[in-house]
């Protein structure tokens, strides 16, 4: 029913293109009988023949429609199975055993068209399935595939397969947190890895023993023969590792940045790939080691385009070659193919990976394959032993609702959205927020009329824009924004008059976080190959140059100033995880611990009594901050349970001046816990 000049071809006419009725090549063959065949042929398999039962019941029904006669004769009865079929030069049909016995010439030909019909749309159904299994491989290699299920109460979040093709380690959210699991696929159930909370991007050893993953800003790994996570190197924000034979893992710690290698016994991490500035690159991720475990493959984006670039590099060489754009992370699919996609579509293509060339012409593999929104990664792996898992992503639309301190809503605060982070005006009738487009790619900020319930954008480049802050008088919003290539820190007025103005040592990788009281500091985040991320003042006075305020061999993030500004409440993951510290300014004298167990996103109540933060569970925790001398503060006390997508996100949430309601960022579409997809040798 599909005719092509060679085996791709043929595998797309399968997959897009309706057969012809049989009716219309045979003319002889009566066109009722067309409807049965075209339902066994059905794109989708829903809308085919659920069972052999139901075919033959079809057929037999065709049969008696036919008006045709049949002549036969019966020469004995005997139980079988139902359905139709032929065994030993007999017909088997309802329980009963007849042998052809033409009668007449004109009949029995009328029998074999029948018949020889019957076989056609069982041979057609075989054919069909064993090529659009393969979907595409040049040899039409018969596949498996099937579904594997989440664990109950909880959904797909990024899956591996493992090398040797038997295990699926994958982050699940369930009930307000992420941990890693591991699913072999011999198993009927999943099993929960210890200590893997917050858990992200799992990738595997080459020997299948050990899990290499990112959580609490750490890179870390974990044996499956028992025991909890070990920390290998800091990662403040992992975008994707890689593991050789050699064992060493090439890993993103996070954006912007390049790829660093370390051992996986632990150690200092050398740089691998640097950013060209000349072409605005912000960061290389989502690394694939090559067979040689020398050469990989790694994805470049530019200013989070919508696209990326694969590039081809080496541990010994800084040198890289260009491979392909595509929609996102390429990875390598040995023993001699790579898989890209490309419209939702799993693509597949030749790849000499001795030569680093690409050979012949991609070819679908699946299709509805999920991605990640902004971080321009796909929802699959792959192992050499030939299987192929794949996801349909979980974008989810969120908004941004209004809670009391029990955690009950009181509506919410703007339309739905692809929503990220959000800052609240000084007066507390504005709020601006981070706005990603989803089609494009393209992320704005955008301003709140809370009152109103209204939104209206706010930036309009095409490049990112992001992290906003209000100006303490509330005329400006300050934000990142990569116009110029990099992670710059831009001033605009809020009632648009005037164009953008860079402010805040430009040129230079930062964030704006907090603006103080009186106007005159700007708190930065700024990235530094060596002490990680740190914290900066920048004085709103340009003339003033901006100076390191916290700077260690650690991640200091998400600095706030208190409403007095004589303290700076910050996350930092000193020891070990995150956790929510208190800073003396402007001079960095006393320090305290506020947070137990973990703990991010630091804000301060209107008059300062109060600080609040996100514990790693997600739930919204309360610290009494007594007025004094010395900072004095009580227990951290939880007061409810939010739906924010991380804790260790910079601005999921606002708190007004009173501390008596929250503004947070939620999920308002229902998170299907849909599977996962495995197929088994995809193609050859």
């Amino acid at each position: 029913p599909f005719k092509g000049v060679h085996q791709t071809a043929l595998s797309y006419e399968i997959v897009n293109v309706d057969p012809p009725p049989m009716s219309a090549v045979k003319a002889e063959l009566d066109p009722t009988l067309d409807a049965v065949v075209l339902e066994c042929l059905a794109k989708e398999p829903a809308e085919r023949f659920q069972s052999a039962a139901e075919l033959a019941k079809e057929l037999r029904r065709f049969k008696r429609e036919s008006g045709r006669s049949r002549i036969s004769t019966v020469s004995r009865v005997r139980p079988a199975a139902s359905g139709v079929g032929t065994q030993g030069g007999e017909t088997r049909e309802g329980g009963q055993s007849q042998t052809g016995a033409p009668a007449a010439p004109v009949g029995f030909r009328r029998e074999r068209i029948f018949w020889a019909a019957a076989l056609a749309v069982v041979v057609g159904v075989v054919v069909y399935g064993i090529l659009t299994r393969g979907q595409g491989g040049p040899s039409g290699t018969l596949t498996a595939r099937f579904t594997v299920a989440p664990p109950e109460e909880t959904v797909f979040n990024q899956s591996a397969v493992s090398p040797d093709g038997k295990t699926i380690a994958f982050t699940a959210n369930g009930q307000g947190k992420t941990s890693l699991w591991i699913r072999p696929l011999r198993a009927l159930e999943p099993q929960n890895l210890p200590g893997t909370d917050d858990a992200s991007f799992p990738f595997w050893s080459p020997d299948s023993r050990q899990i290499g993953f990112f959580a609490d800003g750490k890179l870390k790994k974990i044996d499956l023969a028992g025991g909890f996570p070990i920390v290998i190197a800091d990662a403040s924000e992992g975008l994707g590792g890689t593991w050789n034979n050699n064992g060493e893992i090439l890993f993103s710690p996070g954006s912007p940045g390049g790829l660093y290698l370390v051992s996986a016994a632990g150690g200092i991490p050398r740089p691998v790939t640097l950013l060209d500035s000349s072409e605005n690159e912000t960061a290389h991720r989502w690394p694939s080691f090559l067979p040689d475990g020398n050469h990989f493959l790694f994805a470049n984006s530019k200013n989070y385009d919508e696209e990326v670039d694969t590039w081809i590099s080496s541990l010994d060489d800084t040198a890289r070659t260009f491979l392909m754009r595509s929609d996102v992370n390429m990875i390598f699919a040995g023993p001699s193919h790579v898989l890209f996609l490309r419209n939702r579509t799993v693509m597949a293509q030749g790849f000499d990976p001795a030569g680093l060339k690409l050979a012949g012409d991609p070819f679908p593999v699946i299709q509805d394959v999920g991605e990640i929104p902004l971080l321009v990664a796909g929802d699959y792996s792959w192992s050499p032993a030939g299987v192929l898992v794949t996801g349909k992503g979980r974008a989810v639309n969120r908004q941004y609702v209004w809670f009391d301190r029990s955690g009950k809503s009181l509506g919410p605060a703007c339309p739905p959205g692809n929503y990220f982070d959000i800052a609240l005006s000084p007066s507390g009738t504005r709020a601006a927020a981070q706005r990603v487009d989803l089609q494009s790619g393209n992320s704005d900020i955008w301003i709140i009329d809370l009152p109103r319930n209204l939104i209206s954008r706010f930036t309009f480049d095409a490049a990112v824009e992001d992290d906003p802050v209000w100006s303490a008088d509330g005329r400006y919003v300050y934000y990142s924004g990569t116009s110029a290539g990099t992670y710059n820190v831009y001033r605009k007025a809020v009632d648009g008059t005037g164009s953008p103005e860079l402010s805040a040592n430009p040129g230079v990788t930062q964030s704006p976080r907090s603006v103080s009281a009186d106007g005159r500091y700007l708190l930065l985040e700024v990235p530094h190959p060596r002490t990680h991320t740190d914290v900066w003042v920048a004085p709103t006075d340009t003339t003033e140059k901006p100076y390191p305020f916290l700077e260690t061999q650690f991640d200091e993030r998400y600095p706030q100033f208190s409403p007095d500004g004589r303290w700076i409440a910050y996350a930092s993951n000193e020891s070990g995880k995150p956790e929510v510290y208190v800073q003396s300014f402007p001079k960095a004298g006393g320090r305290w611990q506020v947070s137990v167990s973990g703990g991010s996103q630091p804000r301060w109540r209107g008059d300062g009594g109060e600080l609040f933060y996100v514990a790693p569970d997600l739930k919204l925790m309360s610290v009494e901050v007594r007025p004094g001398a010395s900072f004095d503060y009580g227990m951290a006390k939880p007061l409810f349970q939010t739906l924010i997508d991380t804790y260790t996100g910079p601005n999921r949430y606002v708190v007004d001046r009173s501390g008596q309601k929250f503004l947070i960022n939620i999920p308002i579409d229902e998170q299907i816990a849909r599977p996962i997809t495995v197929t088994v040798h995809p193609f050859d």
